[in-house]
């Protein structure tokens, strides 16, 4: 009966541990940026600005840029071929942003990796986006972060991973801010860092492994009381 029970929390710690295997392939690809310029996008006639309030905060030139975009590369939402070009795209499942003194985080976006067959045409890319929506105040905001190669030969079948990604540099970061009723305003950066690593785990693991741990003790304890 002892060694049914020590069976059974073995086998649940096997589950958590499965869980986490599960996460292994979560990552977060952070970078960094300098704000270069802001433009306001008036129609036909777009200003130039050294500086601008997004959502009430001033964003400048030469600010810093921070931000995350978290996604697996273990579930593709989806795949599609263009003559010399091939690609995949994996769903965001988590964005954070800041800009000076501007903070976004939420919504949604994707990952597109693409591998290209001739670089003649165009070398291997990733691009990343996020939309989202607010309301305090109201406004849309679209973000763009382009990695590309002058070489086909980097992401074999459209696989993203850490050491493919230090192959190549990015070639933009924008972000595009849109309010109701007023202006709209882009802002450009030059990227100074990237890096893709491995999404740290959610509390909820931690506390489920924890949690496996407690109970195979109390079991091992159990049943050397009643040994």
């Amino acid at each position: 009966m002892n060694k049914y029970k020590y069976l059974k929390s073995l086998a649940l710690l096997t589950c958590l541990g499965a869980n986490s295997q599960a996460n292994a392939e979560l990552f977060d690809l952070k970078y960094t940026a300098t704000v270069t310029s802001i433009t306001a996008d008036e129609a036909y006639f777009p200003r130039a600005l050294q500086s601008t309030s997004l959502a009430g905060s001033i964003v400048s030139i030469g600010d810093t840029v921070t931000g995350v975009f978290r996604f697996d590369t273990g579930v593709v939402a989806g795949t599609w071929e263009n003559g010399p070009e091939t690609g995949l795209y994996h769903d965001l499942s988590g964005y954070s942003l800041s800009i000076g003194e501007f903070r976004e985080a939420g919504g949604f976006g994707s990952v597109s990796v693409v591998d290209s067959s001739d670089s003649e045409h165009g070398g291997d890319k990733v691009s990343l986006y996020h939309r989202g929506y607010y309301y305090t105040p109201v406004y849309l905001s679209d973000t763009f972060l382009d990695f590309g190669s002058s070489s086909a030969a980097i992401f074999p079948n459209s696989q993203l991973t850490a050491d493919t990604l230090r192959l190549i540099g990015p070639s933009r970061f924008s972000y595009k801010y849109h309010q109701i009723l007023d202006e709209d305003f882009t802002v450009n950066a030059d990227v100074n860092f990237w890096s893709m690593t491995p999404a740290v785990p959610e509390p909820s693991t931690y506390a489920m492994l924890a949690v496996g741990l407690g109970l195979l003790a109390w079991r091992r304890k159990n049943a050397a009381t009643h040994a």
